[in-house]
């Protein structure tokens, strides 16, 4: 496990506020010089603190919905999964895919058009490989609200942003807009100008795109993705289904007010509500949960460990 101080600790949070915020920016925010800023940054990310930064997108001003699949196999052998998600990775509709514990098996998370073009996907994923499954599940996400690792040291708590995915098919993205897309989501760090040479246009044309993109809310966000691991915590999912449906806006607040929370999901499905959760250990978490149900009716409630992410957060390849 990593030592982090608290120098680093304030980085890692204005670096969720802002991924690509300049580094004498950041450095002035702190109180630290540019280089001492520098140095620590590639430092955590050479002990695979900072694994990636990642742009936020939200894809519903293009009239593209999130929809979700959970899967749990039966026994089945390795060769079978591999197979499996040697098929689920070229779909071009994928942009999330993660291995878990409990529950469910895998997760996968498609950008989606229409109600048709899922029910296609789905279909051609049933018809190969539904002997493996013993039990499916498909959800319609709507909104999320992402919030900053405030566990860390006890920064302001309140979203970073949050995303009412409702298509309304009011913008449709470009070939050059999907490339900047692309290479944000390889390193939003990324420099303009090296962005610029990598799909051959001006520097000019990235800056006006970014600034379409930002102003369409396709890009709502940078932040950076937490190899927690090396900071000895655990990513724990948990989906709620509530005696009285009512109570959904209350339970909400308890969680919006919690440092180790940095999801809160709501989705068309099986669940009232969902959030997501970074603790040292899991009886934290159920120290929580049942604190909860003290106040709030809690008909049933599912943990569900994030293991391995397979594909994070790619761009849907709708440009081919």
């Amino acid at each position: 496990m990593k030592t982090i101080d608290k120098t680093d600790k304030k980085i890692i949070l204005e670096l969720f506020k802002d991924g690509r915020m300049p580094v004498n920016k950041l450095a002035k925010s702190i109180g630290i010089s540019k280089e001492v800023a520098l140095y620590r940054i590639k430092k955590l990310q050479k002990q695979g603190i900072i694994k990636q930064f990642i742009p936020i997108i939200d894809l519903s001003p293009t009239g593209i919905n999130m929809y979700r699949i959970q899967l749990k196999f039966k026994t089945i052998s390795k060769e079978e999964f591999d197979k499996f998600n040697a098929y689920v990775k070229q779909i071009p509709q994928l942009s999330w895919m993660v291995n878990l514990q409990g529950q469910w098996d895998i997760v996968l998370l498609f950008w989606i058009r229409s109600v048709q073009e899922f029910k296609n996907i789905y279909d051609d994923i049933i018809h190969k490989f539904g002997s493996m499954f013993e039990e499916k599940l498909f959800t319609i996400v709507t909104s999320i609200e992402h919030y900053p690792p405030t566990y860390l040291t006890k920064g302001e708590r309140k979203p970073l942003v949050t995303q009412y995915l409702e298509p309304d098919q009011t913008f449709c993205l470009d070939k050059n807009q999907l490339r900047i897309l692309a290479e944000l989501y390889d390193d939003a760090r990324k420099p303009l100008q090296e962005i610029a040479k990598n799909i051959n246009v001006s520097i000019s044309t990235v800056i006006y795109h970014l600034r379409i993109l930002k102003q369409k809310r396709i890009i709502v966000g940078f932040r950076p993705i937490l190899g927690i691991d090396k900071l000895g915590y655990e990513h724990f999912k948990v989906t709620i289904q509530l005696n009285d449906p009512s109570q959904k806006k209350l339970i909400k607040e308890k969680l919006a007010i919690n440092n180790n929370i940095i999801y809160i999901t709501e989705s068309i499905g099986r669940y009232d509500l969902e959030f997501e959760a970074e603790y040292n250990k899991i009886n934290e978490l159920l120290d929580f949960l049942e604190n909860v149900k003290k106040e709030i009716g809690i008909k049933n409630f599912e943990i569900i460990f994030k293991n391995e992410e397979i594909v994070i957060n790619e761009i849907p390849g709708f440009e081919e």
